[in-house]
């Protein structure tokens, strides 16, 4: 009992030092592509143009914009803009935007659509894909933090 107690305190310890493998790998892009930091952030916006539904690609990209000023999101444009608008992140010219012309940053990550992926303390903590289910919530739920009637974290 007392080996397997210090076996766990041991894997607990360990864990909490190292980061997964996913954030490495977001860590290494972005240190590769910016001088940024990834650990001053909470979100990473994942823009691409694969999936299904670009129309939904393109309301996640106007979605992006007005979410830019905040200081816990990383957004990373993959693509030239072919399918999906960007330019208006192209012409904003904000330090928290990466762009990823070659789209590497999906495929590292085998991203099928675009993403939020939340991360925290040297973790993924959750990859939520964004297609057509998931652009209807977050428009809803931008809408109903308009009325102070509703209590919604502060995230976005």
């Amino acid at each position: 009992m007392r080996r397997l107690v210090v076996f766990l305190i041991i894997s607990l310890f360990y864990s909490c030092r190292h980061e997964s493998k996913g954030y490495g790998i977001i860590r290494t892009f972005v240190e590769e592509r910016s001088n940024l930091n990834i650990d001053d952030y909470r979100y990473i916006f994942s823009l691409n143009e694969r999936g299904t539904c670009l129309k939904c690609n393109n309301s996640f990209s106007k979605w992006i914009e007005g979410k830019l000023q905040e200081d816990s999101v990383l957004c990373i444009v993959s693509g030239i803009g072919k399918k999906v608008d960007i330019s208006h992140l192209i012409n904003q010219k904000n330090d928290n935007v990466i762009f990823d012309d070659d789209s590497e940053f999906p495929e590292l990550l085998n991203l099928k659509e675009p993403a939020i992926i939340e991360v925290n303390e040297n973790n993924i903590e959750e990859i939520i894909n964004v297609n057509s289910s998931t652009i209807k919530s977050i428009q809803i739920i931008d809408e109903l933090k308009k009325f102070n009637h509703f209590d919604f974290h502060n995230e976005f």
